[in-house]
């Protein structure tokens, strides 16, 4: 049975060991760059301005993947048509149709629509887009472009962190944020100022962002520069005072340990990671006189002071609440199919007048699209994770899709594109380390084969068989 994510027969297509035609390269580099920067730079969803497109809101992610796609259509659109149908691709388009009719039945086609395309943009069309530029041999550009691209991110943090202060573009960006909530930014508490929002304008989105870039890094051949970059998206990672930046860490420390009881892999970067974590807990008195570790006393402090209006504290009774909600509220067809799109940001308003979401993608998928629509979306990243779990024992790419449907459980993560394109791209390259290890073994199975023929004519002639060991 194929064990891919969609990935068929073919040789390897990573990139290395062949010079790509000049114009190939420049399109992959291009690409590359306009994607990373559309989904890592910028705070999409927290006070960049979207285009109106007949008075609809249309995202710039939405914008670049779209003209990118059409390229791909002019281009070549037998290939757009089999890469759509690569079943993770497929899968999503069957959970994107599901919500969307869901949303019609509610009579909320037009909220539905726009949600669709973004979800369509977000795990389908950047998948389609980045797996063709790895069919173009491009994996290890975009490898370095999106390392490139997060690093800086990754500095703007930094900054933030040191100076105390946002970049002028950052900050004005998240007072429009806030300003169209009508919340002032200090709204959660006395760290919330404090916390380091980054490029992205929210400190939990950007903490996710940065850690689901690790396994990029990590298939960084450079040991030096996997290490620099390593200690700047950590460092921009813990400075956020996230408590999912612990639980992530925590994934990776434990893929670590899988990984290497397959097969030691890049202990540098295991160490790094270990490492730097520790001193960003622990503090960093030399350089920052260790205002990390204060400020993350601060939020600790504060997380036990604000009690039930904050935190941990908070998501547990949005859980409870939203989930009595979901199966009391309405009759027989809201409990099985659900609110309507956006229905989730009403109750979190009645919920929490401050949060403005029940802040659980598990729970706003149970309530906005029912039982029925809960079931099929865990169902689905289920049956991935299942379907890549060879890479468990080898490839950080598989913590990583851990990582987000983890990080659900903090935060409503299908509605970001940032994450989610980091996510789609780990997916990506498993996809293509599948259908490499499947060629290795059709070389393999080829080379037994023939070596059996050998054999059996070398003992009809009586002489030694020559078979080489087991692997």
């Amino acid at each position: 049975m194929d064990n891919s994510v969609g990935v068929t027969g073919g040789p390897p297509r990573s990139g290395r060991g062949k010079r790509l035609p000049p114009a190939t390269k420049a399109y992959i580099v291009a690409a590359s760059l306009l994607l990373c920067i559309a989904n890592l730079m910028l705070p999409i969803e927290n006070g960049f301005p979207p285009f109106r497109v007949a008075g609809a809101p249309v995202r710039l992610p939405m914008v670049t993947a779209g003209l990118l796609a059409a390229l791909l259509a002019l281009r070549s659109p037998q290939k757009l048509a089999r890469l759509f149908q690569r079943p993770f691709a497929a899968g999503q388009c069957v959970l994107i149709g599901l919500f969307l009719a869901e949303s019609f039945l509610q009579g909320l086609g037009a909220l539905g629509a726009l949600s669709a395309a973004g979800m369509f943009t977000t795990f389908v069309l950047n998948y389609v887009l980045i797996l063709d530029i790895f069919e173009k041999g491009g994996r290890a550009i975009f490898t370095k472009t999106l390392c490139i691209i997060a690093s800086c991110a990754a500095l703007v943090g930094i900054y933030e962190f040191i100076s105390g202060e946002k970049l002028a573009v950052y900050a004005q960006l998240n007072e429009l944020y806030w300003l169209s909530r009508n919340l002032p930014g200090g709204a959660r508490g006395t760290t919330f100022d404090m916390r380091v929002t980054g490029t992205l304008g929210n400190p939990i989105v950007y903490a996710t962002a940065m850690m689901l870039v690790l396994p990029f890094i990590a298939d960084l051949r450079s040991h030096v520069l996997r290490f620099v970059m390593l200690v700047l998206v950590l460092f921009a990672a813990w400075s956020t005072l996230s408590l999912t930046t612990i639980l992530l860490c925590g994934v990776f420390l434990a893929g670590h340990l899988v990984i290497g009881r397959a097969k030691v892999l890049r202990r540098s970067f295991v160490a790094a990671l270990a490492a730097v974590s520790v001193v960003a807990i622990v503090g960093t008195s030399a350089i920052f006189t260790n205002e990390m570790a204060s400020r993350w006393v601060s939020r600790f402090s504060e997380e036990q002071q604000m009690g039930e209006s904050s935190g941990v504290t908070t998501r547990l009774s949005l859980v409870l609440s939203t989930f009595s909600a979901s199966l009391e509220e309405g009759g027989l067809l809201s409990i099985v199919f659900g609110r309507g799109v956006l229905s989730s940001r009403e109750l979190g308003l009645k919920l929490s007048a401050v949060l403005e979401t029940v802040d659980n993608v598990y729970m706003s998928v149970l309530y906005e699209n029912g039982v029925i629509g809960i079931v099929i979306y865990l169902a689905f990243w289920l049956w991935l994770l299942r379907r890549t779990s060879a890479l468990a024992l080898s490839s950080y790419h598989w913590y990583a899709v851990l990582c987000l449907l983890l990080a659900g459980m903090s935060f409503v993560t299908y509605v970001f594109y940032t994450i989610n394109f980091v996510a789609v791209a780990s997916i990506a390259v498993m996809s293509e380390q599948l259908r490499e290890s499947r060629h290795v073994d059709r070389v393999r199975s080829a080379a037994q084969c023939a070596t059996g023929q050998r054999v059996g004519a070398a003992r009809e002639k009586g002489l030694p068989s020559n078979r080489p060991r087991p692997l």
